[in-house]
């Protein structure tokens, strides 16, 4: 008897993760989600939250809409004093409630690796951002999508991005993959 998988990738697809989506210069694929925490600085305590997380190794960018990876780790500046960090076998420090806020956000989130020669292109259908333009190759933008989807998208080379949706839209957003990725798989 088979035991069906259980990992959140697989719950998320209803027990089946599906097939890489694949075209000439284009492969679409959902990821496990490692680690994703959300840091928050109170008024005031940026650079002592800032300071708490390098003793971990994890350099935070300070320029809202840029990523660093340090080693395992990529932190995301959402904000000014906002984070969002995926950190795979890295444990954060604890942040103390007078400096800031750590909020676990593993569960809570799917992402979507879109890579190759065309995913400059589908990540334009997806979000209302001219990524050809010249912009850092480790930007990260959120937005809303066309789908009524929260979309938070990170370039992580020039043609790799990975997407990231709430868990409970993250069957949903495969579908929309699926439509807007068809011309670019014929």
């Amino acid at each position: 008897m088979n035991k069906p998988d259980l990992t959140p990738l697989a719950l998320l697809f209803d027990g089946a993760v599906p097939a890489p989506l694949q075209g000439p210069s284009l492969h679409v694929a959902p990821r496990e989600t490692p680690p994703v925490t959300l840091l928050a600085a109170w008024p005031g305590t940026e650079a002592e939250l800032v300071a708490i997380i390098a003793t971990a190794g994890i350099v935070l960018p300070r320029v809202a809409g840029s990523s660093l990876r340090s080693g395992d780790a990529v932190a995301h500046c959402q904000s000014p004093g906002c984070w969002l960090v995926e950190h795979p076998g890295t444990l954060l420090p604890q942040i103390e409630a007078g400096i800031g806020t750590a909020t676990d956000l593993s569960e809570g989130r799917s992402s979507f690796i879109i890579e190759g020669a065309d995913a400059v292109d589908l990540a334009q259908k997806l979000a209302p951002v001219d990524f050809a333009a010249a912009h850092d190759p480790m930007c990260f933008v959120q937005c809303g999508s066309d789908h009524g989807i929260a979309l938070a998208l990170w370039r992580e080379t020039e043609i790799r991005f990975i997407a990231y949706v709430e868990r409970s839209y993250g069957h949903d957003f495969w579908h929309v993959l699926e439509a807007e990725s068809a011309e670019f798989r014929a």
